[in-house]
């Protein structure tokens, strides 16, 4: 049996995690052995994970999973370096981050203080998978503290429009065989980006869906909330973390332009997260709390798309849209915005539309949409024909990655 481990910051309700919990499916028990690593053993994904799977969790349960992703502990290392007297540190810190502006200066410190891990991680494995390499720590911490045979980075996210400091992270890169990207578009930026030894070293692995499970489930119910309301009220839906990355603040703008025109309609986000309060504040000032419902997490957001007029996908930033695909499964029209792999997925007037991120085009789209019937038909009709991304393409994409070991 050979050994594979992964790390993610958690299962939490995102893509990543949906995208890992699919792939876990494909993977034969029969000749491997899965170590899900995490920063913290929490997140609402954590009891669909398979039973066989082996949990293990980083010794940091005294520290805030963010301050592994995120320069937000200066002050608190500072402090914790001059208050042990070790004084070096603390000036190398503050000179890496405010003279040499490395945007990442906490990780190698964060690492050093996982001195006391539990020896079950000092085990070998076959394969070590970063499975989020816009979570520099545990790129780091794969590369610094694991034993693999092979290692292999994941990109789930793109490094233009997200600004990420990729560079900064090349000491780590010499380590991983290989960089899985999620899209063609993510390969093309990662050429861009990537130096040139590492250019051949990048493989495509779209996310894996599910068809037969997402058609299933969406007949499971009908959502209550869209039974409450008028069967002329036109259902939007978006799904989505509640964070700057999903654009809601911008569909909560588009709302007000909407009302403003006096048409019918609730739009429905499905999703949580830590900006659910900052989206809560803006849908009062706009005055829009009629028009647009935070449903939070649903394990089973499929009833709610099956039954939408319009999904509309808002994004700041994307590097595949796995809701855009399980929205494309169930036949839905689809507004997007031009995020790396929505060219990828949406041929504009063939399947959906693809917008500009800004309030007025996503405003004149959905407008598009609900004033014309026959143009909702025919995106619908179009998508039925479509062959969607089936099994065999995700048993392809596993045997890739298998066959790499």
């Amino acid at each position: 049996m050979k050994k594979m481990l992964i790390m993610t910051s958690g299962m939490y309700g995102g893509g990543v995690e949906k995208a890992l919990l699919n792939m876990l499916h494909f993977i034969p028990r029969n000749e491997y052995t899965i170590t899900l690593l995490l920063l913290k053993m929490e997140g609402e994904f954590l009891p669909l994970l398979p039973k066989d799977i082996i949990l293990k969790e980083i010794n940091v349960k005294q520290l805030s999973s963010n301050e592994f992703m995120r320069n937000k502990s200066m002050k608190r290392l500072v402090y914790d370096y001059v208050k042990a007297g070790k004084f070096l540190k603390a000036m190398n810190s503050i000179c890496r981050k405010y003279f040499y502006k490395d945007y990442f200066y906490y990780i190698p410190n964060k690492i050093e203080a996982l001195e006391n891990m539990d020896k079950d991680l000092e085990e070998e494995y076959d394969l070590a998978i970063c499975y989020h390499i816009h979570c520099p720590f545990n790129l780091a911490y794969i590369a610094k503290k694991v034993k693999a045979h092979k290692k292999i980075a994941w990109i789930h996210n793109d490094f233009k429009t997200t600004k990420f400091p990729v560079k900064q992270l090349f000491r780590y890169f010499d380590c991983y065989a290989e960089f899985y990207v999620v899209s063609d578009q993510l390969k093309s930026e990662f050429m861009e980006v990537m130096p040139l030894k590492y250019h051949n070293q990048v493989t495509v692995f779209k996310n894996i869906l599910l068809p037969d499970a997402i058609s299933r489930m969406s007949y499971e119910f009908i959502p209550q909330e869209y039974q409450s309301i008028s069967k002329i009220t036109y259902k939007l839906l978006s799904i989505g973390r509640l964070t700057s990355q999903k654009g809601f603040d911008v569909a909560i703008q588009v709302c007000s332009k909407l009302k403003e025109q006096g048409k019918d309609f609730i739009w429905y986000i499905i999703g949580e997260g830590e900006d659910r309060k900052k989206l809560e504040d803006e849908i009062n000032e706009f005055n829009v709390g009629d028009r647009i419902k935070l449903l939070g997490l649903r394990m089973n957001p499929y009833p709610y798309i099956k039954n939408c007029d319009i999904y509309v996908q808002p994004s700041r930033h994307e590097g595949y849209g796995i809701a855009v695909a399980e929205a494309r499964v169930l036949h839905k029209p689809i507004i997007c915005t031009d995020f790396v792999g929505a060219f990828e997925q949406i041929t504009n007037g063939i399947n959906g539309f693809i917008v500009h991120f800004s309030v007025e085009e996503l405003t004149n789209a959905i407008l598009n949409l609900m004033q014309d019937e026959e143009l909702r038909n025919r995106l619908e009709d179009n998508l039925k024909r479509e062959l969607t991304y089936n099994q065999l393409i995700a048993d392809d994409n596993v045997k890739t990655l298998l066959n790499s070991i």
